[in-house]
C-alpha cells in the first residue's frame, strides 16, 4: 500500500482559507437580505421555494464546476520535471529510409503513443508552459521538415469534392482524431519557401492558412534551406550577418503575407548547423531582413535525445534536442520510459499546478513558475 502526502506553500492554504471566509460572509449576507422585510407568507410560497432551491442546486453546480481537480497522487505519480520527446520526421511517404517514414508506420507511431498514454502537444505549449493535459498522460511533441509532399495535401474523393489526403501527416492525424475521440491534434511544420512548400503545382497559400487553422504551427526552416554554418564560413562576419537575416527573415515576411501578422516563432536548423561565432548565433533568434523583423522563441537542433520539461533549471528553449522519428529510435526511447517511468513527463491533470516527487525539487525554474503564475505541489509516496 501507497501513503501519499502533500506539500503545498502556505500561499496556496491562505488564499484557500480567505475564499471560504469570504464566501460563507457572502453567503449569510445573501441570506439575510433575502428574508429581512418580507411577510412570511412570501418567504413560504411553494414557487419562490422551489425557484430559490433551484438557484442554490445551480450554485453549487458552478462551484463544483470551478473548482480544481483532485489529484490521485498514488495513482498517478505525476512527475512534471520528466522528459518529453520532441520528434523530428521528414519524408511520409512510400519507403522507410534514415530520412523517411512509411505511412503505415506513422500511422502505427500514432497508435503506439496514444496506447502508452502518449498526448500531441505544440511545440509552443511546451516551450511557453500550457501543457493542459488530463492526469497521467506525457505529452509528445511532433515536428515535420522541409515541407514535402507527404506532409500536407489534397486529393478529390468519389464525389469530385477536394479532401485532405488521408495519406499525408495531417491526414493521418486527422484520421487519428475520428478514431479516439481524447486524441489530441497538434504539430509544427517547417517548411522553406524555396522550392515551394509541401512542393505544391498548386497554390501553396492555401495549405498554410489551412495548416493554422486546424490548430498546426508554421515553423522558419529558412526561406531557401541554407546552411547557416556554411554561410558564415564561406563570407566575411558582415555578409554572413546579412545572409542569415535575409534567409530566416524573408521566411517571417512571407509567412505573414499568407496569415497577416502571424509570428513564426521556432526555428528548425537547416542541417542542424549553427553559424560559426557568438556574434552570429544572436542571428538566429533575433533579427530584421528589410522591413521585416523575426524573434525566435525556440530552436531546435537535429534530434538525438529528449528535451528536459520547460520547468526544470536546465531546459533552453533555444537550443532544444530532438528525437529522429526512425524505428530504432522511437523503439528505444519507447522501450526506456517503460524500463524507468520515473523518467517521463506524467501530467497531474491541473493545468495550474506544477506536481512533482519532493526529491526532485532542486531541479525546479521556480523563476519561471513565478513568470507563469503556477503553482508547485511536492509530494512523496512511501511503500510500506
Amino acid at each position: 500500500m501507497k501513503k501519499v502526502s502533500v506539500k503545498r506553500s502556505k500561499a496556496t492554504f491562505i488564499t484557500v482559507g480567505l475564499c471560504l471566509i469570504l464566501t460563507l460572509i457572502f453567503i449569510t449576507g445573501c441570506q439575510d437580505q433575502e428574508t429581512e422585510g418580507k411577510p412570511k407568507e412570501e418567504t413560504s410560497d411553494e414557487n419562490e421555494i422551489s425557484e430559490g432551491s433551484n438557484e442554490k442546486e445551480d450554485k453549487k453546480e458552478d462551484e463544483e464546476d470551478n473548482s480544481e481537480p483532485e489529484i490521485d497522487y498514488q495513482n498517478v505519480e505525476p512527475n512534471e520535471l520528466g522528459e518529453i520527446m520532441i520528434l523530428m520526421y521528414h519524408r511520409i511517404g512510400d519507403e522507410e529510409d534514415t530520412w523517411e517514414r512509411t505511412r503505415e508506420n506513422f500511422r502505427e507511431d500514432l497508435e503506439r503513443l496514444y496506447e502508452k498514454d502518449y498526448r500531441i502537444v505544440n511545440l509552443m505549449d511546451i516551450v511557453e508552459g500550457n501543457i493542459d493535459l488530463p492526469p497521467g498522460k506525457t505529452p509528445v511533441v511532433l515536428t515535420f521538415d522541409d515541407g514535402t509532399s507527404g506532409h500536407f495535401g489534397y486529393k478529390e474523393n468519389e464525389d469530385g469534392e477536394k479532401i485532405i489526403d488521408p495519406d499525408t501527416a495531417v491526414g493521418i492525424i486527422l484520421e487519428m482524431k475520428e478514431k479516439y475521440e481524447d486524441f489530441t491534434v497538434g504539430g509544427t511544420f517547417y517548411v522553406n519557401y524555396l522550392p515551394t512548400p509541401f512542393k505544391s503545382q498548386d497554390k501553396y497559400e492555401e495549405k498554410i492558412i489551412h495548416l493554422d487553422e486546424l490548430g498546426f504551427e508554421i515553423g522558419n526552416h529558412g526561406y531557401n534551406h541554407q546552411d547557416l554554418k556554411k554561410i558564415s564560413e564561406d563570407n566575411s562576419k558582415e555578409e554572413a550577418k546579412e545572409l542569415i537575416q535575409e534567409e530566416l527573415g524573408l521566411h517571417q515576411k512571407y509567412t505573414e503575407e499568407i496569415i497577416p501578422n502571424y509570428q513564426v516563432k521556432s526555428l528548425a536548423l537547416a542541417f542542424g548547423q549553427w553559424p560559426q561565432g557568438d556574434k552570429l548565433k544572436e542571428y538566429v533568434y533575433s533579427g530584421e531582413h528589410n522591413d521585416t523583423s523575426y524573434e525566435h522563441k525556440a530552436v531546435l537542433n537535429v534530434g538525438w535525445k529528449p528535451s528536459k520539461s520547460p520547468f526544470h533549471k536546465g531546459f533552453d528553449s533555444l537550443d532544444l534536442p530532438r528525437i529522429r522519428a526512425d524505428q530504432a529510435r522511437i523503439d528505444k526511447w519507447l522501450s526506456h520510459y517503460e524500463n524507468r517511468p520515473e523518467d517521463r513527463y506524467v501530467s497531474d491533470g491541473n493545468n495550474n499546478t506544477i506536481s512533482i516527487p519532493e526529491e526532485k525539487e532542486d531541479y525546479l525554474n521556480e523563476e519561471f513558475l513565478d513568470e507563469i503564475n503556477k503553482e508547485i505541489n511536492l509530494y512523496s509516496i512511501e511503500k510500506d
